[in-house]
């Protein structure tokens, strides 16, 4: 005699989806999609090898209960309905490769690679390839290499290259506040740099400036000077510049358009001046917003010297002067 399955039971179905993003990062990184599609009862379902061997978790979003299992299973409280769940977890020793262990819930598995040339030049190898665009995945991993990996098969990280030899050029916006003293003996600068560093790793301050404090990320930094007699900068780490200085630069004739031993792709200065002082003109920046001359136009000077010479013309050569003047 057979037991009948209740209709309930019967109608019971779960599909898996598994899609996971390799993120050649410091530590190396994998994030594990699961786009679940369950019918029938509010049960709980198992994803085995959801955590490969050898990660440890970071994350985990979903919008079901869900907990990790020290073995590396996922336990979900799955209900009707289509869910996705991801899991970030990080590697905790350097490898070559990646393998897809035996005994997880999908037959097969999308992987998507992220290089990060900044660290480290890779070619994927081993799995197929297949077109990331055909493929269910999240809408930002489409953009990446795509390869479809079966239990026991592996994912190779051929090392090209260890570093970038060719960085992109660094891309900064400079954003400079100027304070002229009372007496115009020197100016008081504040700079505040954002942007990207790829090619930099040390910033110096060029001569006559003297360069007094500075700060990566709010943390101040020590100021340090590779020779006796060499220009004081900082060291910077970071790929993702946001730093700010201040300085000191004495008065003279011209004042450097940043100051710096780099070149910024925008520059923004800002010049605030003690009472009884007024900016007559630049010279060198594009446009000088507040200067006297400045506020000038071609048609200003033709009519001052239209004036100046009808009061020439009519009242004397003295008069005409002090009105062109």
């Amino acid at each position: 005699m057979r037991a009948v399955a209740s209709p309930a039971e019967a109608s019971d179905s779960l599909d898996v989806k598994t899609t996971r993003l390799v993120d050649d990062d410091l530590p190396l990184t994998v994030s594990t999609a699961f786009e679940l599609r369950v019918a029938g009862r509010a049960r709980a379902v198992e994803l085995p090898r959801a955590l490969l061997p050898g990660f440890v978790a970071m994350q985990l979003d979903s919008p079901l209960p869900a907990r990790l299992a020290d073995d590396g299973r996922l336990v979900v409280q799955a209900r009707p309905g289509a869910w996705h769940i991801e899991l970030q977890a990080r590697l905790t020793a350097s490898v070559q490769a990646l393998k897809l262990p035996e005994g997880g819930m999908s037959a097969e598995e999308v992987w998507v690679v992220r290089a990060e040339p900044e660290l480290r030049l890779i070619r994927p190898e081993g799995p197929a390839p297949v077109d990331p665009r055909q493929a269910e995945m999240p809408e930002a991993w489409r953009a990446l290499p795509a390869f479809r990996l079966r239990p026991g098969e592996t994912l190779k990280l051929t090392e090209l290259q260890r570093g970038n030899a060719r960085p992109a050029p660094d891309a900064l916006t400079l954003k400079r506040r100027l304070w002229l003293d009372f007496d115009g003996g020197g100016l008081t600068a504040h700079d505040q740099f954002s942007g990207r560093l790829s090619a930099s790793s040390r910033l110096t301050m060029a001569a006559p400036g003297r360069l007094g404090r500075a700060s990566i990320q709010a943390e101040d930094q020590p100021i340090t000077q590779l020779a006796a007699d060499g220009p004081a900068g900082i060291e910077v780490r970071s790929l993702a510049a946001r730093f700010d200085a201040d300085s000191r630069w004495p008065r003279g004739p011209a004042l450097p358009a940043s100051g710096w031993s780099l070149a910024v792709d925008r520059l923004d200065a800002v010049l605030q001046l003690p009472p009884g002082w007024r900016l007559l003109h630049a010279q060198g920046p594009s446009r000088a917003d507040g200067a006297w001359v400045s506020m000038w136009s071609l048609w200003d000077f033709f009519f001052v010297l239209l004036a100046a010479l009808a009061a020439y013309r009519l009242l004397g050569w003295r008069v005409g002067a002090l009105l062109g003047a």
